[in-house]
């Protein structure tokens, strides 16, 4: 197993979400790398492991059953993390991956398996593609550094969400859909399924799954725009870095516009004050909008990765 891990210990490096956060050392990236593999090599709560060995090479896969999904979308769905492997014979991580495919379907009966692949890793995403596995997603994670010296002019009336605006802000969300982000772009998900999903994310996000979500406060009408975010404290002492993250913003472009940038400036703010450096943001490539505000505020683009899928339902 070690010796798998060392093989792979450059393309690893990418997996960290905070691998481009020069402040966060080398090996402080690994060993939050390190945690997360020893979870599925342990096998704890739904992690699960798959192994394929010939002549060649061994190849250890890495996925998840993911239970809330499942549930959710009606679909047994699975999430593969990445690939351990020695082996450079791409043609032989082709078998394996096609290995997989079978095993993932067959013994685990799966509607449903996606991944997120650094875009490093670069071999890897020729085998999966070559076996099946579709490019649905392409995702841009932009970084706003030194948030204790953070200071971005003009300040805007904001509030925190209430259980009140939870009608409006799944409208919201719904309305204002991606047609590129995961859900949206693979056919294996219903328009309206996916629609729904949005607002029951920031339903629960209102609820207490994010830290934080923050609205426009004014005198007149609904919110009809919002922002959530995480604190992520509890990678603070794997990273030593005080990492936070936006996880989903909508504006209501009829009601709302030129809001996107003021909740970000705001909620940049919201995150400096609780005592975060680093925030983070990840949009799809193809949001022009999005990449603007970053312009604008001061965020830098940090990595790119993608979304591959395969389906038993569809093939």
């Amino acid at each position: 197993m070690k010796n798998l891990i060392l093989a792979r210990i450059e393309k690893l490096f990418y997996y960290s979400p905070y691998n481009f956060i020069n402040s966060v050392t080398k090996n402080n990236h690994l060993s939050f790398i390190h945690d997360i593999i020893n979870d599925y090599i342990n096998e704890i709560g739904f992690k699960k492991k798959f192994k394929f060995e010939n002549d060649k090479g061994e190849y250890l896969f890495l996925y998840e059953y993911l239970d809330w999904d499942s549930n959710y979308f009606e679909l047994k769905t699975f999430k593969l993390y990445t690939v351990l492997y020695q082996s450079i014979d791409l043609n032989n991580l082709k078998l394996a991956v096609k290995a997989f495919n079978t095993h993932i379907q067959n013994v685990e009966q799966a509607d449903y398996c996606f991944c997120e692949i650094p875009s490093e890793d670069i071999t890897l995403i020729q085998a999966l593609t070559s076996q099946q596995f579709q490019l649905t997603e392409t995702r841009l994670t932009f970084f706003c550094q030194n948030l204790q010296q953070y200071e971005f002019g003009e300040r805007y009336p904001v509030r925190s969400a209430t259980l009140n605006d939870i009608d409006n802000l799944k409208l919201v969300a719904s309305k204002m859909r991606n047609d590129f982000d995961r859900f949206h772009a693979d056919e294996i998900f219903s328009l309206e399924k996916a629609d729904a999903f949005l607002g029951t994310y920031i339903e629960n996000a209102v609820k207490g799954y994010c830290d934080l979500v923050i609205v426009p406060n004014l005198d007149f009408g609904q919110p009809d725009a919002f922002v959530a975010a995480n604190y992520l404290k509890h990678d603070w002492h794997k990273t030593k870095e005080r990492i936070s993250r936006i996880v989903l913003t909508a504006v209501l472009s009829d009601t709302r516009k030129g809001w996107h940038s003021k909740l970000i400036s705001e909620i940049t703010y919201k995150l400096k004050e609780a005592g975060a450096d680093t925030v983070l943001m990840t949009t799809q490539s193809t949001n022009r909008a999005v990449f603007k505000t970053c312009k604008k505020l001061g965020y830098t683009l940090g990595s790119t990765t993608h979304i591959f899928s395969i389906s038993n339902k569809i093939n």
